[in-house]
């Protein structure tokens, strides 16, 4: 069903027609390159640095060398400090768990 025209045809139509659908193209292209800009960013940078952390990692902790057992070794030891304060807060648990046991029996 085609509507018939109420006033005379505009001899600018053409013209609004192809600004219409330049502007249309317009705004697929940008909201086309808005999207693309956040992936590119993670695209060159993120990945970029995942791509060199294994070696970065390797070479600056130095794990890979003729020593690098010992390094791993002596890197995923607790320190003596740690062990002598775990040490004293489980002496510490017992001694409050006594106490906790005398008050429950004198109640």
């Amino acid at each position: 069903m085609t509507f018939p025209k109420l006033l005379p045809p505009d001899p600018t139509e053409a013209a609004i027609n192809i600004m219409a659908s330049v502007r249309a193209y317009f705004q697929v292209a940008y909201k086309r390159i808005a999207d693309m800009i956040p992936m590119a960013i993670d695209h060159e940078i993120i990945l970029g640095v995942q791509r060199g952390v294994d070696k970065a990692l390797q070479e600056g902790l130095r794990i890979t060398g003729p020593d690098g057992y010992s390094r791993c070794k002596n890197m995923l030891e607790e320190r003596v400090y740690v062990v002598s304060a775990r040490r004293e807060i489980q002496e510490k648990i017992q001694r409050l768990l006594a106490a906790r046991q005398e008050l429950k029996r004198l109640m």
